[in-house]
């Protein structure tokens, strides 16, 4: 793979960092990659190679090319530093070419550093907002690790664009209440191959940190950290493409990476919004693409019920706006929740002695039985291959047809 014409360039009111990728052992065709900002907040941004090393040598690891060319002087911590990436996601998948080449120029001296900032990046979910808090708790406004500034990205999800505006919008009005400015981001370096991606699998195994971890290169003469928030606490750290063990490695020697929240469960972190008026009313976790234009969040999908139980279980989600009820129906969650993996399983666990506190012992019998599944069809695909679970469907499916009402005999032709 070649990264090559890097540029910067003045879009109206648009400032944009681009680069041309070209896949040489991958037959694929070329693409122009590009991170925009607007340029209200263009300081210190610009086409840093090491933004587009970072943006093209994860695919290019993972997708098998031989070697990562990149056109321009990259910093040697972070050509240092990718190789164990490279080595730590092939440890975990078992995937790519860990001994892919890094190709380019280093530098040879560090300007000093005449800034100390802190920025985050921040989707308004649960992990976003919690870091958040615990970051503003942690540290005084004139901290330089006080995060000042949240990069509100698009292109990195199957969001529509005027769902991501509305929501921009929306969280600019809150700038003084969170004391962050919110700073809009549109890129494609993740978008261009996302039709070719359609599980998630590449995303969620190897490029969810290293995609927002790109974007903040191209800052990097702005702020001197960058802050990822975790998705999981230190006893239930999965290999993942945003990781405490992934992410630190893509720093540079002016821009250090951090990996933040693993202290906290996800319970912990969602009783740190309760107590925030301005989050709890202002909660973003939807997955939806088409969110009606008067919701943040549809209410019905996996992350909405999740988030809804876990308030429930807090006892507040009586006292937020965020979501178009506020008490979870017994019906609602035995629908739509649904246990894909280990994480998600633990922290129903966590939530049942709570919600028995609050009186729902209708939500805490559903978690009960929830994870009772999820415990007997993780033992069946270990054991029988899904085989015990795949006949009870067949089985299930049978009886439903026979018990389908038969068609009436009309006349004597019918019989006939």
């Amino acid at each position: 793979m070649k990264v090559v014409n890097l540029r910067t360039e003045d879009r109206g009111d648009l400032k944009r960092a681009a680069a041309t990728l070209l896949w040489e052992d991958n037959k694929l065709p070329s693409e122009e990659l590009y991170i925009d900002v607007p340029a209200a907040y263009a300081e210190g941004f610009f086409a840093n190679p090491d933004a587009f090393l970072v943006a093209a040598a994860i695919p290019a690891m993972y997708f098998g090319e031989q070697r990562v060319f990149v056109e321009g002087a990259v910093c040697p911590t972070l050509k240092y530093g990718m190789q164990s990436a490279f080595q730590w996601l092939h440890h975990w998948y078992g995937i790519g070419n860990p001994q892919i080449r890094i190709e380019a120029d280093v530098q040879h001296s560090v300007e000093p550093v005449s800034h100390h900032r802190t920025a985050s990046f921040f989707t308004g979910g649960v992990d976003s907002w919690s870091n958040l808090i615990l970051n503003h708790l942690s540290y005084p406004p004139d901290h330089p690790g006080f995060i000042q500034d949240c990069f509100l990205v698009y292109g990195v999800q199957r969001v529509k664009r005027h769902n991501f505006e509305r929501a921009v919008k929306e969280f600019k009005q809150l700038e003084a209440a969170a004391q962050v400015r919110f700073i809009p981001v549109y890129t494609n370096i993740y978008s261009h191959i996302i039709d070719r991606d359609t599980r998630y699998k590449f995303w969620q195994e190897a490029y969810n940190g290293p995609a927002l971890i790109a974007i903040a290169h191209a800052f990097a003469n702005r702020y001197s950290a960058v802050s990822i928030a975790s998705g999981n606490d230190i006893p239930n750290l999965v290999p993942l493409g945003t990781h405490p063990l992934l992410d630190p490695y893509l720093s540079s020697h002016r821009l250090r990476i951090t990996h933040d929240g693993i202290t906290h469960s996800r319970l912990d972190k969602t009783r740190l919004i309760t107590d925030c008026d301005v989050a709890l009313q202002n909660l973003r976790v939807c997955d939806m693409p088409d969110i009606p234009s008067d919701r943040q969040n549809c209410g019905q999908c996996e992350k909405c019920v999740r988030t809804t139980v876990t308030l429930e279980a807090l006892g507040a989600l009586n006292r937020t706006q965020a979501f178009p009820y506020q008490k979870l129906s017994r019906q609602t969650l035995a629908q739509k929740c649904y246990i894909k993996h280990s994480g998600i399983a633990v922290i129903y666990g966590q939530l049942i002695p709570q919600l028995e506190a609050q009186g729902r012992h209708d939500l805490a019998e559903i978690l009960q039985a929830k994870i009772r599944r999820y415990r007997m069809e993780t033992l069946d695909q270990k054991y029988l291959k899904g085989l015990l679970f795949e006949s009870l469907r067949q089985a299930k499916a049978l009886l439903k047809r026979e018990r389908a009402p038969q068609p009436i005999v009309e006349s004597v032709q019918d019989v006939t």
